[in-house]
């Protein structure tokens, strides 16, 4: 029998460690975000699939890295007058709207959305 756990690490606000006798029984591994262009193209292009061209898929990269930027040189704020945060996580949720709004619009304003 092969048990697999993918979780975010504990530490942060509301989350806890798993129990150090269930993390025994597990392999860590640390998968650090992608932040070359390159990786992050490959990405964008698989999630969105045949149905774009590069040069969208470049837009969205670079919009992606641009936002990342601005929040890392606190030119950027949440509602909270806090720093946001971006992640894959925020782009693959990104992306999850998008296929949804594929329903009901066009890709360029599915991707407006």
């Amino acid at each position: 029998i092969n048990a697999e756990y993918m979780g975010n690490p504990g530490g942060d606000i509301g989350k806890k460690e798993l129990p150090e006798s269930l993390r025994r029984k597990f392999c860590e591994v640390f998968v650090p975000d992608l932040e070359e262009k390159s990786d992050l193209m490959l990405l964008v292009g698989n999630i969105i699939g045949n149905n774009t061209t590069q040069q969208v898929v470049e837009k969205i990269v670079d919009f992606y890295l641009s936002l990342r930027s601005a929040s890392e040189k606190f030119e950027i704020e949440d509602g909270f007058k806090r720093r946001p945060h971006f992640s894959l996580r925020n782009l693959s949720r990104a992306f999850k709207s998008f296929k949804k709004a594929l329903e009901y619009h066009d890709q360029r304003r599915a991707l407006f959305d």
